[in-house]
């Protein structure tokens, strides 16, 4: 067993290096005073890198394979800037810190088309899959931002990509794969995270809610929900994660008025009152919300056509009104900036 000074934090985990043997550094390093480096293999400890806290146990179980750590006294921290510059050996420049963590989180959003009567258009519904953090992490330790809901997402292994992460911590996460991501932001402000300074790559999806039908917590969440849009902004979400859901709606909301992503949650052959039900999910624009001039212009649209059976006549349904109401479907992809 390898013990801990209890007034000691992790300062960096350099991975499978040798203690002594650090690269890729300019200058002096360590850049503090009282540290020790040693080198132990651990259990239950690989989430240790870049968190700056001490350990809650005070020992980790020796296991292959072996890993360097970097232990500082915590009155030397208090001590130091929390982003503190130094100089480099080679061009006597000064240099910067680089962050102390870095991250991937998701949005993924949905739409639910519920008919609640017969002969009436429906009811969409947008929902965001939001985790609640567990009181506790992998490693039995107090978890940051615990009883939190939040977006799924975690820590950037070192031979990933921060989209090879998001992948990983949404199936590990929310048991949830096989969706398209889109990267949409950097967040980087120094006090977004209670750890340091932890930079997040953020991305986002639309899917079909088939995709999130078999989601299930594991990891770090204790739970994996469906939020409505108006629940979360309800909630006390942990981090910066309303700033994220905001900027994501509008990643999405644009997707909707310059794409043809609206068929996706559509019958192949819709009524105009389902597509602009749809619509009006994201934009309260005049066109589409005055039902008049909706229903004269949308058949206009380049992108849209009449559904018609082998003689050439337009089919209808009874679907959304009383009266036979014809049928449309998207020809092809649709240009920018607004299709409506």
């Amino acid at each position: 067993m390898v013990d801990f000074n209890q007034n000691e934090l992790v300062l960096k985990d350099l991975g499978a290096l040798e203690a002594g043997s650090v690269k890729g550094t300019h200058g002096k390093w360590p850049p503090f005073a009282n540290t020790r480096t040693i080198s132990l293999g651990y259990k239950n400890c690989s989430k240790l890198s870049a968190r700056l806290r001490a350990p809650q146990k005070n020992t980790c179980q020796i296991l292959p394979p072996q890993r360097t750590l970097i232990l500082i006294n915590k009155s030397q921290i208090k001590k130091e800037p929390v982003m503190k510059h130094t100089t480099s050996s080679y061009t006597n420049q000064p240099s910067f810190t680089t962050p102390d963590g870095y991250t991937s989180d998701i949005a993924v959003f949905t739409i639910d088309l519920h008919y609640p009567e017969e002969h009436k258009p429906p009811v969409p519904t947008l929902k965001i899959l939001l985790i609640k953090r567990a009181e506790f992490n992998l490693e039995g330790e107090p978890n940051i931002e615990a009883g939190k809901w939040a977006l799924p997402g975690g820590f950037v292994r070192p031979q990933e990509t921060a989209a090879e992460a998001a992948i990983r911590e949404l199936k590990e996460e929310a048991g949830v794969d096989r969706i398209h991501l889109k990267h949409f932001a950097v967040y980087d402000a120094p006090d977004r995270d209670p750890r340091g300074w932890i930079l997040s790559n953020a991305f986002y999806a639309i899917v079909k809610a088939g995709y999130l039908a078999g989601r299930t917590a594991s990891e770090d969440a204790a739970e994996v929900e469906l939020f409505t849009w108006e629940e979360a902004l309800e909630l006390d979400l942990a981090f910066d994660h309303r700033d994220m859901l905001n900027d994501a709606f509008r990643m999405i909301q644009g997707e909707m008025l310059q794409t043809t992503v609206a068929k996706e949650f559509l019958p192949e052959a819709f009524t105009l009152s389902e597509l602009r039900s749809l619509l009006l999910l994201m934009t309260d624009d005049p066109g589409i919300a005055n039902v008049s001039a909706f229903n004269r212009d949308a058949p206009k649209y380049p992108f849209l056509e009449p559904v018609t059976d082998r003689e050439g006549n337009v089919k209808t349904t009874t679907r959304t009104a009383k009266r036979a109401t014809r049928l449309f479907r998207f020809r092809g992809e649709a240009p920018a900036p607004s299709i409506y």
